[in-house]
């Protein structure tokens, strides 16, 4: 016993083979860790089955604990009470699950870290164990960091500054853009706020074994502390550096406290990380925007992205108080308490992007009161261990404040992003947790679960109860694991044009894992979709059956996406099935109103169906929330055309309606003004389009008519000038294209414009009849990373789309488009709710 009453925690000297699960777990953490795109990789195959069985070594590393060193360690101070309350509230969560396979699935990986902690927890049992793993895991964040900057410098950086510097001589001096994602450092997990998150845990754990370790060594770990904070720059992650000033903050407060260093070096030290931070944030285009946007900005961006997301995350908890929706819940129910107002941001996601968001939704207020609980449990043993080391001048001191800061930042981060699924973040902080617990039996010792396993039989009937649950869950995870082989197998022979194995394996795929939607879509879209050649048209029509067949199948596993809806829409339009299509469209208006081709679908299903007055309010919906649709080649169609002036008219009618008593001053206003007078100008009205775009701060709009009236107006826009200065069009063609596109103009489509341009006699007319057009259909990028599988390729939408390319590069101004405009969609909406009731009572009668 010591000397305050207290057991001390059995000391076992390991063999060379007794840790060799923990060997093998460190391997799988290492791997994950630094692996390129590892967030995305663990829903492909085979690395979804590697780290499957990787969350068996846990399970059974504890087992070998027990059986091979008759122990079982318990975690002490209060925790082991919490982790059996943490394990009923999942089971009552997965119990009432609407969707219980996946909450099943993400239950029993949260288990699995558990038992990752009582693992860890149980090795750790001596300061020199406790030193080895921290020295481990700041290799590991070394190795992360190199390999980080690595592949951003040669995939990213590199690459984009040469594409920029071939842009100059066409006018260009465009610098390196943070604002842009895909700009940012992704490496090596596959998104900027995953790294930044695993720096803002890792950079205070290098700084601790600098503090703490001697030459040479020390100059590695500083080495570290600093590329760390590089990292972090490239990362541009606002989250992350504010999680980053959280630290040095506390680092602040732990100088001022520590009088045996002289005030002078306490306060330059201090002055010079905050002038270091300072610099670093005024480099960055981006992180600058720290200090100037608005949290009331209604211009959309990553600000509204989280005000949508919480929202949606707040909606699906009050819908679910006591155990949430269940885990893995969000990208399958989110579109369904996903506001209105929240126009093309945020349509999917598969994580609210915020841990207490997450937390509420999927575990309601069992997982807030769980979350709150460990919060205070952190800062009340934090503050005890952090005293009693300072009244002993513990020299492990410096590792606890290395330890609370790196999970302090780490909790500013959480607010802004939800990354408890990622291997190496959840791994990083289940190794601090082993450490802290360590550092506070070694000050503060408690009694501690430490059952010989020889003298009680109740510990081995938990054993062997463990060995019969990795048995289930082996049994339970084997055809899910073999259907996404033999996805894996179908998409493999899909990518050599042969489409027979692909239905045959997805086929099976979907009769061993039902609950998935994810084999039912990709078969919906690729039996749809592939063209077979010299395929007669009664094969044809009976592919397009079975890929309607498919898609109703897919909708009945999630039937709360817009995708799913949409696609089941269109499966019926192309098997002639009209009336039945309509009812999948108005399900996926109500999911995202503001999707592109949305209200155009519905309305193309009411056409058909001789529905010409629905079918207009319903184009005129689509277009006002899409204003350069109206510009379409669509149009021009036999079968729009007929219709095209009703749905001109119901364009300008709808837009007056909007500005019928509203303020002159306000925002909508003035934007309602801008695409009515757009509309006018598209129609020839020139006199109504200058009444309306007479009080617009749009130059654009002003030299357009100008031009239309045969003036000459001043401009230094590349396609006007191209225009009025024909002698030179091809070099301003050239510089509109590069000014526009960010990128090489297209030396066919220079001539097309050019030719246009020639064979025009007013820029009215080229940009109205003889500008290039352009067909293709919107790829659902991002469908598989959403759906947690990749093995598929990204669907394409049915939806056709055709688009005036004049409009679309250079007069997009004219009819602007927001993204977010909550003030917009909320206007809107009493005219969508009016449509979508004349419509279901319209489906209600016999």
């Amino acid at each position: 016993m010591n000397s305050n009453g207290s057991a001390p925690l059995p000391t076992v000297k390991a063999s060379p083979t007794k840790d060799i699960l923990g060997a093998l777990g460190l391997g799988f953490y290492a791997l994950f860790t630094v692996l390129p795109d590892s967030s995305s990789l663990v829903v492909s195959w085979p690395w979804v089955f590697i780290w499957q069985v990787a969350l068996f070594l846990p399970w059974l590393w504890l087992l070998r604990q027990a059986w091979v060193q008759q122990r079982f360690v318990g975690l002490g101070y209060g925790l082991d009470y919490g982790v059996a309350i943490a394990v009923l509230g999942l089971g009552g969560s997965t119990l009432l699950a609407q969707f219980p396979q996946q909450a099943r699935w993400y239950g029993w990986a949260a288990l699995c870290a558990l038992a990752a902690l009582y693992a860890l927890n149980g090795w750790c049992h001596s300061s020199e164990r406790r030193l080895k793993l921290l020295t481990i895991q700041g290799g590991l964040s070394m190795a992360f960091i190199l390999v980080s900057l690595g592949l951003w410098l040669s995939q990213t950086y590199l690459p984009e500054v040469a594409r920029l510097q071939a842009l100059q001589p066409l006018g260009l001096n465009l610098g390196y853009d943070f604002s842009v994602l895909e700009l940012r450092n992704w490496a090596p997990i596959g998104h900027q706020n995953y790294v930044a998150g695993y720096l803002v845990l890792s950079v205070p754990l290098l700084g601790g074994l600098c503090l703490s370790t001697r030459s040479p060594w020390k100059w590695v770990w500083g080495a570290g502390v600093i590329l760390g904070l590089i990292d972090l720059y490239t990362a541009s992650s606002r989250g992350g550096w504010l999680g980053m000033l959280a630290i040095a903050v506390f680092g602040g407060l732990v100088l001022l406290t520590r009088r045996q260093i002289p005030l002078r070096l306490r306060m330059m030290t201090g002055l010079g990380g905050v002038a270091a931070l300072g610099i670093l944030l005024l480099a960055n285009n981006r992180l600058r925007s720290l200090f100037s946007a608005s949290p009331l900005d209604s211009t959309g961006g990553e600000t509204a992205f989280r005000l949508i997301t919480n929202t949606a995350g707040w909606a699906m908890g009050l819908a679910h108080p006591l155990f949430g929706a269940g885990l893995g819940s969000v990208p399958l129910q989110y579109q369904t308490y996903r506001p209105g107002w929240a126009g093309r941001e945020a349509e999917l996601v598969y994580q609210l992007h915020s841990t207490p968001a997450q937390i509420w939704s999927e575990l309601g207020g069992f997982g807030v009161c769980l979350g709150l609980a460990i919060t205070l449990w952190l800062i009340y043993w934090g503050v005890r261990l952090w005293r009693s080391q300072v009244r002993t001048a513990d020299p492990n001191l410096i590792f606890t404040w290395s330890l609370l800061a790196a999970m302090l930042g780490y909790s500013i981060v959480s607010l802004t992003d939800y990354q408890l699924d990622i291997v190496c973040i959840s791994g990083t902080l289940f190794v601090y947790s082993a450490a802290l617990l360590s550092l506070l039996r070694q000050s503060i010792p408690v009694h501690a679960i430490t059952t010989p396993l020889g003298k009680t039989t109740r510990l081995k009937g938990v054993s062997w109860a463990v060995v019969g649950l990795l048995l289930a869950v082996g049994i339970w995870l084997a055809p899910i694991h073999r259907a996404w082989q033999l996805s894996s197998l179908g998409f493999n022979a899909l990518s050599q044009k042969q489409l027979a194995p692909l239905r045959s394996n997805l086929e099976e795929a979907h009769r061993l894992a039902p609950w998935e939607p994810y084999y039912a879509y990709q078969l919906g879209w690729n039996l749809a979709s592939f063209n077979l050649p010299n395929e007669d048209r009664a094969s044809r029509q009976q592919r397009l059956l079975q890929s309607l067949e498919w898609f109703r199948k897919a909708v009945a596993a999630s039937p709360f996406q817009e995708a799913g809806a949409s696609s089941l829409g269109w499966a019926e339009l192309l098997n002639g099935q009209l009336p039945q299509a309509m009812p999948a469209f108005l399900k996926a208006t109500q999911l995202v109103p503001a999707k592109h081709g949305g209200f155009h679908s519905l309305g193309l299903s009411l056409l058909g169906q001789q529905k010409a007055e629905l079918a207009v309010a319903a184009f005129a919906l689509e277009i006002v929330r899409n204003p350069l649709w109206l510009t379409s080649p669509i149009w021009s169609t036999p079968q729009y055309a007929a219709i095209y002036p009703q749905v001109q008219a119901a364009v300008v009618n709808l837009y007056q309606q909007l500005l019928q008593n509203r303020p002159n001053q306000d925002p909508l206003t003035a934007y309602l003004r801008q695409c009515l007078g757009g509309v006018y100008w598209w129609q020839g009205q020139f006199a109504a389009a200058e009444a309306q775009w007479q009080t617009s701060e749009l130059p654009l709009a002003k030299q357009v008519l100008a031009i239309a009236q045969q003036k000459t107006p001043s401009t230094d826009l590349p396609i006007l000038k191209a225009w009025l200065e024909p002698q030179q069009r091809t070099e301003w063609v050239q510089k509109a294209l590069a000014q526009a596109t960010k990128s090489q103009p297209d030396p066919q489509l220079v001539e097309a414009i050019q030719a246009g341009m020639a064979q025009s006699k007013s820029l009215d007319q080229w940009i109205k009849q003889r500008a290039p057009l352009r067909q293709y259909q919107r790829e659902r990028a991002g469908f598989g990373v959403l759906s947690r599988h990749i093995d598929g390729p990204a669907p394409l939408d049915f939806f056709p789309v055709a688009e005036n390319m004049a409009m679309t590069l250079f007069f997009a101004d004219l009819l602007p488009s927001p993204s977010y405009s909550p003030d917009l969609d909320n206007a809107l909406q009493p005219f969508r709710a009016k449509l979508w009731a004349m419509l279901q009572s319209t489906a209600a009668k016999p």
